[in-house]
Order: structure tokens, then C-alpha cells, then sequence
């Protein structure tokens, strides 16, 4: 019988550290990343109506009229889409991270 020969404790991550630069930088498989992906845009596409439910409340608690909901509704709408092309433009021209700086 032969003796296993031990490794030194740091050797495996000195050895990992060595052919790190070989592997790929991706840490998880391409389908797990897909449906990352797929995951993410659905929820944001289920968020950017977050604020519709919350009309049945405000004609509950303002006591408004139908007619009144939809105004509420038309003007997020249109606010939204002008903020969507006006800040979508000026995120191409000044850049993407002074925009995200300035919206938080």
C-alpha cells in the first residue's frame, strides 16, 4: 500500500488562484443566467403597474368617481412616458451612472 501525499492546507486555493485566469469568469451556467434574466424583466414588467391597485383605495378613502380614477390613471401614464423619453435621452447623452446618481 501506498501513503496519499497531503496537500498543504493553502495549496488548493494557491492552485485555484493559479488557474483562475484559465477559466471562464461566468460563475453560473449560461441557462441558469437565461432564466435570471427572464425572471428579472418579468418582474420589473409586473412592477411598472405596481401603483394600479392602489386606485381602488384612493376612490375608496377620496370618494371619487369613476371619471376621476381614469384622470388619475391617464396622468401617471402620461408621466411616465415623459419621463421614459426625456431621461432615456439624456441618459445617452450625459451617461448612464450621472443619471442613476441622480435619481436616488
Amino acid at each position: 500500500m501506498q501513503a496519499c501525499q497531503t496537500n498543504p492546507p493553502g495549496a488548493a486555493a494557491a492552485e485555484a488562484l493559479a488557474t483562475g485566469s484559465q477559466s471562464s469568469s461566468r460563475s453560473l451556467p449560461a441557462s441558469a443566467m437565461t432564466w435570471f434574466s427572464f425572471a428579472s424583466a418579468m418582474l420589473i414588467a409586473a412592477s411598472s403597474s405596481a401603483v394600479t391597485p392602489l386606485y381602488h383605495l384612493y376612490q375608496a378613502s377620496m370618494h371619487l368617481t369613476p371619471f376621476w380614477i381614469t384622470v388619475v390613471f391617464a396622468s401617471y401614464v402620461a408621466s411616465l412616458l415623459a419621463a421614459l423619453l426625456t431621461v432615456g435621452g439624456l441618459s445617452d447623452y450625459v451617461g448612464r451612472r450621472p443619471v442613476i446618481l441622480v435619481a436616488r
